[in-house]
């Protein structure tokens, strides 16, 4: 995988735009634009993305069907990556030059949009459990992450590209330039022009405004506010979130959570 450009990403942060965004602008990449176990309206201009590399990572079988990763785009499942079990594929990514992009995402917004569009037959009853569980775990998967770039694996930490998702809505422009120059890519005016005119506000469907107010209230009291507030507005925010004290308390139980249903307007 020399001079890979791989894509960490949880689910709803807006990977499947940063791969379009990487096709592009000219990259090749691994995977298929459909998935068939998941709904269009979900990603209606493709996923990008190959199932059994997504969720197993550089398994030697995985590797072998998909033939060299070498220049090419990629995406795998943050949440897997951090397995206790991957740390031999940290090294394979540090020792064979990959670039690493985390695309990132408000978390009540990525919890309210797996609802709308992953889980939309979810039992009412089961949702709040499966929007806590994501919350809860966010800023130790984010700690995790800065234990592997600081310690573990320090040379990939500059190799490493925090990506909003809110900076596409706010500036396609900058957010297609970041793009361009960390993965290597040369300028080509033409192709910048299409991967900005690919970034529609149509895209961004779920918003932190819309989510319910007893979510607001329940994200402040959780230490994912503070992990997200590093996130967000620290270029290299790894030594912060190593330093974040994380409690080890239970979660409130499901009764406390008010329901986080999506407005039927808003369902795929």
């Amino acid at each position: 995988m020399k001079d890979a450009c791989l894509v960490l990403a949880h689910p709803r942060t807006g990977s499947s735009l940063l791969m379009q965004t990487l096709d592009i602008l000219g990259m090749a990449w691994v995977g298929r634009r459909e998935r068939p176990s998941l709904p269009i309206a979900a990603n209606p201009r493709g996923y990008l993305e190959d199932p059994p590399l997504l969720a197993r990572g550089f398994e030697p079988d995985v590797l072998e069907r998909l033939g060299s990763l070498d220049g090419r785009a990629a995406k795998l499942s943050l949440s897997g990556m951090l397995a206790a079990d991957r740390s031999g594929q940290w090294r394979r990514m540090r020792d064979e030059g990959a670039r690493l992009f985390i695309p990132y995402r408000h978390p009540l917004e990525i919890a309210q949009s797996l609802l709308v569009f992953d889980a939309p037959g979810l039992e009412a009853q089961s949702q709040p459990a499966r929007v806590l569980r994501f919350l809860y775990r966010f800023p130790y998967q984010y700690r995790a992450l800065a234990q592997l770039l600081v310690h573990e694996v320090p040379e990939l930490r500059a190799r490493t590209l925090l990506v909003p998702h809110a900076l596409y809505f706010s500036d396609a422009g900058a957010a297609v330039d970041r793009l361009r120059d960390h993965a290597g890519l040369p300028g080509d005016e033409a192709r910048r022009a299409l991967a900005i005119a690919n970034v529609s506000d149509a895209l961004y469907r779920v918003r932190r405004e819309a989510v319910p107010e007893g979510y607001h209230a329940l994200y402040d009291q959780m230490p994912v506010r503070r992990a997200y507030e590093i996130v967000s507005t620290q270029a290299d925010p790894w030594e912060a979130l190593l330093a974040l004290p994380l409690p080890a308390l239970a979660p409130p139980s499901r009764q406390e959570l008010p329901d986080m249903a999506a407005p039927e307007a808003d369902r795929p």
